[in-house]
């Protein structure tokens, strides 16, 4: 049997090209990268209950960008804060804790009266405050610092 140049070459080769088909063939299955999630906050406000030193903050987020989770709320003006859900059960209006709330891709939660809403509670100078400060944490988005106006009861947040 006579073996040429090419055909030693070709044997040598062949490892390389498995290789290297294995690899284009692993990166076509794996996970196409999602975009990053690019979160902002409008519209927002908050409503305060100045005897019982609570508030409430509204607003809408917008996500332009890939999935994320909403994981927590701080306020240096109040004692506690965390995001809650109003919802009406036996005729009842009841508020439940939300530790985590989905952002979607492309989309919208809206935090507002009768609905979501971030609970404040020992919220200091409550009778003078004008303002409220508060900061959302996400899963993959950086905090977002948000300084809300305080409207008074009655009106419609902006």
């Amino acid at each position: 049997m006579k073996f040429g140049i090419s055909h030693l070459l070709a044997g040598l080769l062949r490892p390389a090209w498995l290789a290297l088909a294995g690899l284009i063939m692993l990166a076509a299955c794996s996970p196409k990268t999602t975009e990053p999630p690019a979160i902002r906050v409008e519209k927002a406000f908050a409503r305060i209950v100045p005897v019982a030193g609570t508030a409430a903050v509204y607003f809408t987020l917008y996500n332009d960008g890939g999935p994320d989770r909403l994981i927590g709320v701080s306020s240096p003006d109040a004692k506690i804060a965390m995001v809650h859900e109003s919802r009406e059960e036996k005729g009842m209006m009841r508020m439940h804790a939300r530790p985590e709330l989905e952002i979607p891709a492309h989309g919208e939660v809206h935090f507002a009266p009768g609905g979501l809403h971030v609970m404040l509670q020992g919220v200091k100078d409550a009778e003078s405050r004008r303002a409220i400060v508060i900061t959302l944490h996400f899963a993959g988005h950086p905090d977002i610092r948000v300084s809300t106006p305080v409207r008074p009861f009655g009106t419609q947040g902006s």
